[in-house]
């Protein structure tokens, strides 16, 4: 199967990437501060510059709207001197010179020790070592609230894979296996059931049909809330 055909134009003083592929209607989105048109083989140009510049000044307003959002929720716990864990703010302490590099929970905060050997800078090694961290809590606690929801729904997944998707919270794919991004771990603890809810009902509806989302309902009774949660914070999935 060819790929898509892939161009930019400018509109309006607007950068929008366009995607043509074998589809019958065309759409606009604005994701992760970009603009994104899909549009039909063969679309002639005449036509793509009128869709475009139509919904110029939608986009305009939604790329502001994602630039205050980047701006209010960019990950940089250097900076911070915290990190958001299951929801909560947890204090970092950053301390230098130390033997090895390392990130450890002493108490109510975590440590962030930077080895006198490191040639990385500071904020760098501070930042890498915050994500170690949080990936290595992440294969524990997801594969719990996975074991739980599992058996309360009484689905069967396969083994869990923990992910670093860069436009998802989650898959699950036709085998039965579920992928769930570390990033959740910054989430509070509802909002991650809610994606785990969510991935284990395509075990049963591999779409997202009126059945798959009442069966992620009779599960989950905060779904909208955190679908607003994810949405607002999808710049999170750029800390990477």
């Amino acid at each position: 199967m060819p790929q898509p055909k892939t161009c930019f134009v400018t509109v309006e003083g607007l950068l929008i990437k366009v995607i043509f592929s074998k589809r019958k209607t065309a759409t606009i989105e604005v994701t992760h501060g970009e603009a994104l048109a899909r549009v039909p083989l063969r679309t002639p140009t005449a036509w793509l510059t009128h869709f475009l510049t139509q919904r110029a000044g939608w986009v305009r307003e939604h790329l502001a709207q994602q630039q205050v959002l980047l701006a209010t929720h960019t990950i940089n716990p250097w900076e911070a001197r915290c990190l958001l864990y299951l929801g909560q703010s947890l204090p970092l302490q950053v301390v230098a010179g130390a033997r090895v590099s390392s990130a450890s929970l002493t108490d109510d905060h975590l440590v962030i020790s930077l080895g006198r050997r490191s040639t990385k800078v500071p904020e760098q090694l501070t930042n890498e070592l915050t994500k170690l961290w949080l990936k290595g809590q992440a294969k524990d606690y997801l594969s719990e609230r996975l074991d739980y929801w599992s058996a309360v729904m009484e689905l069967q997944p396969g083994e869990l894979k923990v992910a670093n998707f860069k436009s998802s919270w989650g898959q699950c794919n036709s085998r039965g296996r579920i992928a769930l991004n570390w990033h959740l771990m910054m989430a509070p603890p509802e909002v991650i059931d809610y994606v785990v809810i969510h991935e284990l009902a395509h075990l049963e509806e591999m779409n997202h049909s009126a059945r798959f989302w009442a069966l992620v309902h009779r599960h989950c009774h905060h779904v909208d809330q955190s679908r607003a949660f994810l949405r607002e914070r999808g710049v999170w999935l750029q800390w990477r």
